[in-house]
C-alpha cells in the first residue's frame, strides 16, 4: 500500500506541473537565511556568509533535482518535456512536418503492400489449404541449362505411385474456349485438369461438386466447373446454375460446380474441364514428352526433400526398365519438386 501511495503522489506531482516548487523554494531560502545569520555571528562578512550557507546546502538546484527525483517520475517528466519541445518545433516548421509525415506514410504504405504480396503469394496462397503440403513437379536438363515446370505423363504416374508420401496428384494443361456472351464472341481462359486437381489444393466448390474419376475419361461426356468470377460475370451469380448448359467452342458442357472466389489455380483460369487422357498417353515411350503441369499434395509430416529422394530413385529405376536411362543420363535429365509457394513466387523474382 505504501508503494502504491508513493506512486500516486509522484503521479499527482507530475500532472500538476511540480506545484511544490514554490513551497520548496521558500523552505530553501529560509534555511539559507538561517545559515547566513549563523555565519555572520561566527564573524563572516554578509556576502561570504550567504555563499557559505548555499554551499552548505549543496546548491539550490541540486536540492531541487533531488526533491523531484523523490517526489516525481523523472522518466515520465523527461518524456513530457521532449514531447512539448517536439510540438513547439513542429509548429515552427510546418513544411518540414508535412514532408516527414508524407515520407513516413509512403514508407508504411509500401511496407504494407509488400507484406500483403508476400503473405498472399509466399505464405498463404489464396484458396489453398495447408499450402506447405503442396508441391509442383519440374523437369531439368543440365546439359541444356533447361529448367521447366512441365513434366511427362510417366513422370506424373511415378509421383502418383508414391502413396506413402503422396496423398493426391493431378495433371493440368492450359486451354481456352470461345463462347458467346450477350450475342458477342468472347475468349475464355481454361484448364484441362485430372480428377484430383481440386483435391490437391484442398479446394471445395460453393455450389455443386468437382470432377469424379469416371468423368476424367475419354468420351465420358462434357462437364465443366466454373470460377467464381466467371459465374458472377456470365450468369449473374444465379444459385441454380448447376445443371445448366454452357456452350464452349460450340460444344455443350453441363455445369456441375462453382468454385470459391479465392481459388484460381492455375491463375486467370475461368473454367475447368476434365483432362480425360486415354490410357496410351501414359505409355513409357512418352517419358520425355513434357507437356503437362503436375502437382501433388504430400501426406502430413512428409517433406519436399523426402519426395525428391523417392522421385529420383524411382524414376531412374523406371527409365532403366523402359530403356530411356542412357538418353536421360546424356542430357543431364532429372525430375524434382518444389513447394507451391516457391513456384508461385517465381514471377516476383
Amino acid at each position: 500500500m505504501r508503494a502504491l501511495k508513493r506512486f500516486l503522489v509522484r503521479l499527482r506531482n507530475v500532472s500538476t506541473g511540480r506545484s511544490g516548487d514554490e513551497r520548496l523554494r521558500e523552505e530553501l531560502e529560509e534555511h539559507v537565511a538561517m545559515q547566513t545569520e549563523e555565519n555572520i555571528r561566527a564573524g563572516m562578512l554578509p556576502m561570504e556568509a550567504r555563499r557559505q550557507a548555499r554551499l552548505t546546502l549543496g546548491g539550490v538546484e541540486s536540492v531541487r533535482d533531488e526533491y523531484h527525483a523523490v517526489e516525481g517520475l523523472p522518466g515520465l517528466e523527461s518524456l513530457m518535456q521532449d514531447a512539448r519541445f517536439a510540438l513547439r518545433q513542429m509548429i515552427k516548421s510546418p513544411a518540414f512536418v508535412a514532408i516527414a509525415v508524407l515520407t513516413l506514410s509512403l514508407g508504411i504504405g509500401a511496407n504494407t503492400a509488400i507484406f500483403s504480396i508476400v503473405n498472399a503469394v509466399l505464405l498463404h496462397p489464396a484458396g489453398v489449404r495447408n499450402p506447405s503440403q503442396v508441391a509442383v513437379l519440374h523437369t531439368r536438363y543440365t546439359i541444356f541449362s533447361l529448367d521447366s515446370g512441365y513434366v511427362s505423363t510417366p513422370t506424373y504416374t511415378t509421383a502418383r505411385s508414391l502413396i506413402r508420401l503422396v496423398e493426391a496428384a493431378a495433371l493440368q494443361q492450359y486451354d481456352s474456349f470461345n463462347i458467346r456472351n450477350n450475342g458477342e464472341a468472347e475468349h475464355v481462359a481454361a484448364a484441362r485438369v485430372s480428377s484430383q486437381w481440386f483435391q490437391v489444393y484442398g479446394a471445395r466448390p460453393i455450389l455443386g461438386r468437382t470432377f469424379t474419376s469416371a468423368e476424367d475419361q475419354p468420351n465420358s461426356g462434357h462437364v465443366v466447373v466454373l470460377s467464381y468470377g466467371f459465374w458472377q460475370r456470365f450468369f449473374g451469380g444465379q444459385r441454380d446454375v448447376v445443371g445448366q448448359t454452357l456452350m464452349l467452342d460450340q460444344t455443350a458442357y453441363r455445369i456441375i460446380g462453382v468454385m470459391r472466389s479465392d481459388f484460381a489455380w492455375p491463375r486467370r483460369c475461368e473454367v475447368w474441364v476434365p483432362l480425360a487422357l486415354p490410357p496410351e498417353a501414359f505409355a513409357p515411350h512418352h517419358d520425355f514428352d513434357e507437356w503437362y503441369q503436375a502437382v501433388v499434395r504430400l501426406r502430413p509430416d512428409v517433406s519436399v526433400q523426402q519426395l525428391n529422394a523417392a522421385l529420383s530413385a524411382t524414376m531412374w529405376s523406371e527409365l532403366r526398365r523402359s530403356g530411356g536411362a542412357n538418353d536421360a543420363r546424356s542430357s543431364g535429365w532429372s525430375i524434382y519438386a518444389t513447394p507451391l509457394t516457391e513456384f508461385a513466387a517465381g514471377s516476383l523474382r
